[in-house]
């Protein structure tokens, strides 16, 4: 596949996946039921856990569980960094629709700007 193609997809999947996804990626077994993720109380596995595979990328981390607590939820942002093979990290975001929330302070932080 064209790594532009790749990086294309990767960068629309973060809407896809965490809190507010559009389409439900959680994976499921050959019936369709969810698959039970033993490490969380045998809740369905996240669409987002770390090790999913998406072709040559392998999902490293998210934002949900790097802030925690909801954080990344309140402030209207999501983010996924991706280990691709022969490529390095690739990072995707979708947000923010909340420009007053915490995450924006991140944002500006290099730069010298508070906006809180």
């Amino acid at each position: 596949m064209d790594f532009k193609l790749f990086n294309a997809i990767l960068s629309m999947d973060s809407y896809n996946r965490g809190y507010g996804a559009s389409i439900d990626l959680r994976p499921r077994d050959a019936q369709g039921n969810f698959i039970l993720d033993p490490e969380n109380n045998n809740q369905p596995t996240a669409s987002d856990k770390n090790g999913t595979k998406i072709g040559v990328a392998t999902i490293s981390n998210n934002s949900s569980s790097e802030f925690g607590g909801g954080v990344d939820a309140a402030s209207g942002f999501y983010a996924l960094s991706y280990d691709v093979q022969g490529t390095g990290t690739i990072i995707s975001y979708r947000g923010t629709d909340n420009p007053v929330g915490s995450i924006p302070y991140i944002y500006t932080a290099d730069s010298g700007c508070d906006i809180r």
